[in-house]
């Protein structure tokens, strides 16, 4: 019996995958027609590339490969030249390795940021949306409570609680950026947890965390 429900989930799963899949076609034929958009993919690219190799691009001056080379302390700006592509600021700090690495730096932090907030956020959106009652209310509650506080005043707030310096910005914007992930993540869950195939992976006998991560997120990110 249990071999016949298991049977009955995949099905009806591939069921509910199939008109994804032709959603995610659909969508990526838009978005290839859009000039705009492949723009700005271009520069994503391009952005990323240079993050990637910015110990090839500009060759770390030290110890601290962040921590901008200068060649002198003249308060005068400099122009461009052979050794500074891009010129010099004051006390020459050279602009181009500034550029470089402060892009690996941005794409360094964007990548934490962003894949911990989507942790946290699915997590608790998962957990929101497929338990419902006052589990629900009390991670919902939570997440008005951050959209309540208008975001750069929290974040002051945080960075004088916290301290300054790159750890603390990534903190905050950890701490601040989950509720937006959440929110999308519980609408979808509300919404597939009521399918066929949920319902029947239920039937089956299925532990409440298998049919989270096996059956539903897969189907709502």
């Amino acid at each position: 019996m249990n071999d016949v429900n298991v049977n009955t989930v995949d099905k009806q799963k591939e069921t509910a995958a199939h008109p994804r899949l032709q959603e995610f076609l659909f969508s990526a034929k838009r978005f290839l027609k859009n000039p705009l958009t492949i723009i700005g993919l271009v520069i994503i690219l391009f952005f990323g590339f240079v993050a990637a190799f910015a110990p090839v691009i500009a060759p770390p001056k030290g110890s601290d490969p962040y921590r901008i080379p200068h060649t002198g302390w003249k308060m005068a700006p400099s122009p461009p030249s052979e050794l500074h592509p891009l010129g010099t600021l004051e006390q020459q700090y050279d602009i181009f390795y500034g550029i470089v690495w402060g892009t690996r730096l941005a794409f360094k932090i964007g990548v934490v940021v962003v894949f911990a907030n989507l942790l946290i956020g699915v997590l608790l959106g998962a957990i929101a949306g497929y338990y419902g009652g006052i589990t629900d209310e009390i991670i919902m509650r939570i997440t008005d409570m951050f959209y309540a506080i208008p975001f750069l005043v929290a974040a002051m707030a945080l960075v004088v609680a916290i301290g300054r310096g790159l750890k603390a910005v990534v903190v905050v914007l950890i701490i601040l950026g989950w509720p937006t992930y959440t929110r999308v993540i519980r609408g979808e869950i509300l919404v597939l947890r009521e399918k066929d195939y949920i319902l029947a992976a239920r039937a089956s006998g299925s532990s409440n965390l298998r049919i989270i991560f096996r059956h539903i997120l897969p189907n709502s990110i």
